[in-house]
Formats: C-alpha cells, sequence, structure tokens
C-alpha cells in the first residue's frame, strides 16, 4: 500500500503542476499578443528614426564623432536585456551567452568597457562573470512604454557626454515568430551609414551640431524601445513555448503513472484474492 501511497501523491503532486503551467501558457500568449501589437506600432516610427540617422552617417559633409566614429581609445557601454523571471526555455542563455562572447573578445583587444542590464536575469549572471564591469541594473516592466525607454536612454546620453563610452551595443533578443527568436547584438554608436545611400546632401535648420543631442537622444530612445518590445515578445513567446512542452510533459507522465498505479493496485487485489482462496483451500 506505500507504494500506491507514494505513486497517489505523485500523480496529485503532477496534476498541481500541469494546472500551474497551464494557466503560465495562457498568460503569456495573452501577454505575448498586446507585445506583437505594441511591436507593430511602434516599428514604423523606430525604422523612419533610424533612417534619418543613418541617412546622416553616409553624407560625406557631416564630420561629427558620434555619427562618423571615434579614434583614440575605445571605451564601450554594453547594454543587455533579458528577462527578471525565468521559465522561458534558453531566451535568457542565449542572450547572456552573446554578450559574454562580445565582452571577451573586447578584453581580448584590451578595449574598456562596462555594461548595463535591462533584467535582473542578464545581472545575475554578468555580474558573477564580470564584476565591477556590471555597473548597475534596471528592472523590466510588465508593460514597456516610451516613458522607460525614455529614462534609459537619457542616462546613456548623459554617460556619453561625460565621455564615459564612445561605442555602444545594444544585446537583446529579436521576435521573429511565437517558435523562434534571434539573438542580436547592434550598434548603436557610432551610427552605421545607409549603404544604400551614396553621398546624399541635406540642408539642416538649424544647424546639426546645435540639434544633435536631441536628434539622438531620440535616436537612442528609438533603439533601446525597440528592443524592449522585441526582447518582451520574444519572451512572452518562449515562456508560451517552455510552459506548453512543460504541459505536454506532465500528461505524458500522469498516463504513465496512472497506468504504473492501475497494474500496482491490480496486483495487490490479485495478491489478495490468492491469499483469500489458499486460505479456503486449506481449511
Amino acid at each position: 500500500m506505500s507504494s500506491l501511497k507514494f505513486l497517489k501523491g505523485r500523480i496529485k503532486s503532477i496534476k498541481s503542476t500541469k494546472k500551474i503551467t497551464r494557466a503560465m501558457q495562457l498568460i503569456s500568449a495573452a501577454r505575448l499578443s498586446k507585445a506583437r501589437e505594441s511591436l507593430d506600432i511602434s516599428i514604423p516610427y523606430t525604422n523612419a528614426m533610424k533612417k534619418i540617422v543613418t541617412n546622416i552617417a553616409s553624407c560625406s559633409a557631416v564630420d561629427l564623432p558620434i555619427i562618423k566614429g571615434f579614434l583614440g581609445e575605445q571605451k564601450h557601454l554594453i547594454v543587455v536585456v533579458t528577462s527578471d523571471r525565468g521559465l522561458c526555455g534558453s531566451f535568457n542563455s542565449s542572450i547572456i551567452k552573446k554578450a559574454k562572447e562580445h565582452c571577451l573578445q573586447i578584453q581580448s583587444l584590451q578595449e574598456k568597457f562596462y555594461i548595463i542590464c535591462i533584467g535582473k536575469r542578464g545581472y545575475e549572471s554578468l555580474r558573477n562573470y564580470f564584476g565591477s564591469e556590471v555597473v548597475t541594473s534596471l528592472p523590466t516592466s510588465k508593460q514597456v512604454n516610451i516613458e522607460l525607454a525614455d529614462s534609459i536612454a537619457e542616462e546613456i546620453i548623459n554617460d556619453l557626454k561625460l565621455g564615459k563610452f564612445n561605442q555602444f551595443n545594444l544585446i537583446f533578443s529579436k521576435f521573429i515568430s511565437v517558435i523562434k527568436n534571434e539573438t542580436v547584438n547592434d550598434k548603436v554608436i557610432p551610427c552605421k551609414p545607409n549603404s544604400d545611400s551614396i553621398d546624399l546632401t541635406f540642408e539642416y535648420e538649424p544647424a546639426l551640431t546645435e540639434m544633435i543631442d536631441v536628434l539622438m537622444k531620440k535616436y537612442v530612445t528609438a533603439f533601446i524601445y525597440s528592443a524592449l518590445l522585441e526582447n518582451a515578445a520574444s519572451e512572452h513567446g518562449a515562456r508560451m513555448t517552455a510552459m506548453d512542452n512543460a504541459t505536454r510533459n506532465a500528461k505524458d507522465m500522469l498516463h504513465n503513472l496512472s497506468h504504473k498505479y492501475n497494474r500496482t493496485r491490480q496486483a495487490l487485489i490479485t495478491k489478495e484474492l490468492i491469499e483469500i482462496i489458499s486460505g479456503a483451500q486449506t481449511i
């Protein structure tokens, strides 16, 4: 009977776990739908802002370091976007792996860098690996909004003005589909020239040097906001997939344990019947 009691406990435990994983799957599906809607709305603005700055970078008359690049000692800022929670498969580990590879490459060149983490998972892992090079952790919110992106961009722009870095890379997960995402490493500063534009000329009002601060703030905000939305959609998709797999595994385990429980119970009943019949024959 102890074996039956143990199997019954296992079945009850797995049923409870299955309810939790199923609920998490449904919650992630609902959040994914909202995240994809926000992402689709933001794409036209983000692409337009990136196009403006990359077109300026393609203009031969523009000679601003923040646009064209920097000479001398290279100092890097790496912003790593992960989630605050786990249970989303290899979502966080893929981003952390990409960040480590990039940082180790910078170390091999003997160049300085520091890391800002958005999300607890990245901070906990990278802090253990790189120590003081990870300077801060910014929590993600359940609802990504432009105010969050703007506050992060303002901190980054302030660091740029103080000369803490002259190269800025953003590492996050790009949403492709519910079951697929891609970890990307985007260089934000200096800006990449538009390869489709050749020797463009623009007239600026006011002068580009006067409006570059506002333009770069909006440019960095657009990058951060896009990365947060992409990351949120990828996280919910990964968690939904992981919880769906967990639910399926729970169903399989329940089937096998129920089968084992029934066989064990039947064996015990048969044994008891045999003992009763054997006892009756001896009388």
